[in-house]
C-alpha cells in the first residue's frame, strides 16, 4: 500500500527514460542501427517480385500453349466441315 502511495504522489521518478533525452539511445543519434532490417527487408521485396515475375510468366505460357492447341482445333474442324478458311490468322 505504501508503493501505491508514493506511485500516486510522485508518478514519474525524474530519472525515467520518459523525461530524460539521450541522443546516443535513438535512431536519429545512429542512423546505421536498423540498416541490415533495411537490406533484409529490401531483399525480401525483390525476392517476391521476382517469384511473381517467374509465376506470372508460367501462367503465361501455359495459356499461349492453351490458346495454340484451341487454334489448331478450330483449323481441323473448319476443314473436316468443309467450311470457307479464315482469311486472318489467330494472333
Amino acid at each position: 500500500m505504501l508503493s501505491l502511495l508514493s506511485f500516486l504522489a510522485d508518478p514519474l521518478p525524474k530519472e525515467t527514460p520518459l523525461t530524460s533525452f539521450d541522443v546516443t539511445n535513438t535512431a536519429a543519434g545512429n542512423p546505421m542501427q536498423n540498416f541490415g532490417y533495411a537490406v533484409a527487408a529490401y531483399g525480401v521485396m525483390w525476392f517476391l517480385l521476382l517469384l511473381f515475375l517467374v509465376f506470372s510468366r508460367r501462367k503465361q505460357g501455359a495459356m499461349e500453349a492453351r490458346m495454340t492447341e484451341l487454334e489448331q482445333a478450330l483449323v481441323k474442324a473448319q476443314t473436316l466441315s468443309n467450311a470457307a478458311p479464315i482469311d486472318q490468322p489467330f494472333e
